[in-house]
């Protein structure tokens, strides 16, 4: 694996108490030098397309379902786990005492053409919109808006500028971008 990754939302959660558990995939799609992100356009910022199971999905059904819904894009093949962010949280209406989120991210090839997004509501509130954009200024944009003091406490920011960091290490050198 490419990264692993742990965060802490906030301090002092009782880790040894009662917790909520979700498992998110998440599709890495890299083509030519720049990658498929969703762009939030209400928050101007980038993530990576996938999601949790709506049921007895397998993680292969899980990713293909996501990237479509949220990206039009059809799934060729699923690759090689690629890392792992593992989140603890807990918001204040939270019966349990931590929320734990574990994300895995993988490695997807998808067809040349998307097609039409199939939004929920909230995502499209948010105006999800798939790009095509280099990783290094999606990363850049991310962290500008990460690192602004006046936000959010969002913690999909957090989670999804690591991990374009860690593509901009692995992938944002100049002999893969020769290759390319």
């Amino acid at each position: 694996m490419l990264f692993e990754k742990t965060i802490f939302h906030k301090d002092n959660l009782n880790l040894s108490g009662t917790s909520i558990n979700r498992l998110a995939v998440r599709g890495i799609i890299i083509r030519n030098s720049d990658i498929l992100l969703v762009h939030l356009k209400t928050n101007n910022e980038f993530k990576f397309p996938g999601g949790g199971s709506n049921g007895n999905e397998t993680i292969h059904d899980i990713l293909k379902r996501e990237i479509l819904e949220e990206t039009g894009g059809i799934v060729k093949i699923i690759k090689n786990k690629m890392g792992v962010v593992i989140e603890y949280n807990k918001k204040e209406n939270d019966e349990a005492d931590f929320f734990k989120m574990t994300s895995e991210y993988y490695e997807v090839d998808i067809e040349d053409n998307l097609s039409k997004q199939n939004l929920d509501p909230w995502e499209a509130d948010l105006e999800f919109t798939p790009v095509w954009i280099s990783i290094t200024e999606a990363f850049n944009i991310n962290s500008k808006k990460l690192n602004n003091s006046s936000i959010n406490d969002n913690s999909w920011l957090k989670r999804e500028t690591f991990v374009l960091g860690e593509l901009v290490k692995e992938y944002c050198t100049s002999s893969f971008l020769a290759s390319t």
